[in-house]
């Protein structure tokens, strides 16, 4: 798949968020002018006149640019990547229904993500980290646990525990259980 860049959007204000579009067009900019005449980045986003493959734009994206490229998206799009995980999922889990996930708690699941990454990147405590901000949004993935043991309100401390739940939707069943077997092994 081909990936256009995000762009403002003059029909809708409240749709534009120029801060984080302009950080990734900043940073387009900056990986274009530190690559030579040979790089694919560089070759496919000339040649697709600001299209890039999304193979491409994955392996130059930091994890939180992904976070940005992702809310920046449309809504349409965002709808599309949701599914795509939800059915992934409900493969490994053998879920039949509607999709419950929503484009907000996969945003909330990768700032979360993005928060913890950047707590360890600074060598940072996790035991006791909760992630900040409100833009965070967890509500319903409890849904996906069918299990007495994991409340809503456990997952939407953004804690720890909260990212280790919501990795269950980035994982493969057999990834996420021998995740689980070495957070386990440990304590």
């Amino acid at each position: 798949p081909i990936v256009r860049l995000p762009q403002k959007n003059p029909k809708n204000p409240k749709k534009n968020k120029p801060s984080k579009i302009d950080e990734l067009q900043n940073y387009y900019k900056r990986q274009l002018s530190s690559f030579n005449d040979t790089d694919r980045f560089k070759e496919f986003l000339s040649d697709c006149s600001g299209s890039i493959p999304l193979w491409i734009i994955m392996n130059k994206l930091t994890f939180g640019n992904l976070s940005y490229f992702y809310e920046c998206c449309e809504d349409k799009i965002k709808d599309e990547v949701t599914n795509f995980y939800f059915v992934n999922y409900s493969k490994d889990y053998l879920l039949r229904s509607k999709n419950p996930l929503t484009s907000d708690q996969l945003m909330g699941s990768i700032l979360l993500m993005n928060a913890f990454r950047n707590r360890c990147a600074h060598n940072d405590v996790l035991y006791n980290y909760r992630a900040p901000g409100d833009n965070i949004v967890l509500n319903g993935c409890s849904y996906f646990f069918n299990s007495a043991d994991i409340s809503e309100s456990a997952i939407k401390k953004k804690n720890i525990f909260s990212l280790i739940c919501i990795m269950r939707f980035f994982l493969t069943k057999e990834d996420y259980i021998d995740l689980i077997k070495e957070i386990q092994s440990i304590l």
